[in-house]
């Protein structure tokens, strides 16, 4: 197989590689999720109540999900395992 047939499958295996990754039908179905949690974020982000930024908040760490969700327990808000969209 020469240089040119094989460039030509290659470029041919890497476009049909990306047909998996468009949405097609589902996306309408998507979209609409997608705005029913953003819908639902918004409702919720100003409305509950703040804390004071614990010690651990300035270590310049990234929050674990077990860390959100005591924090969030401490204040009574919903927890990522209880909300629902």
């Amino acid at each position: 197989m020469g240089m040119q047939q094989m460039m030509a499958l290659v470029a041919a295996a890497l476009a049909l590689s990306t047909l998996p990754g468009f949405a097609g039908p589902c996306s309408q179905a998507i979209d609409q999720m997608q705005a029913k949690i953003n819908a639902r974020l918004k409702a919720t982000a100003g409305g509950g109540p703040a804390a004071p930024e614990s010690s651990a908040a300035t270590m310049h760490r990234q929050p674990t999900p077990g860390s959100i969700a005591a924090g969030e327990g401490k204040l009574g808000e919903l927890s990522p395992q209880t909300w629902r969209p």
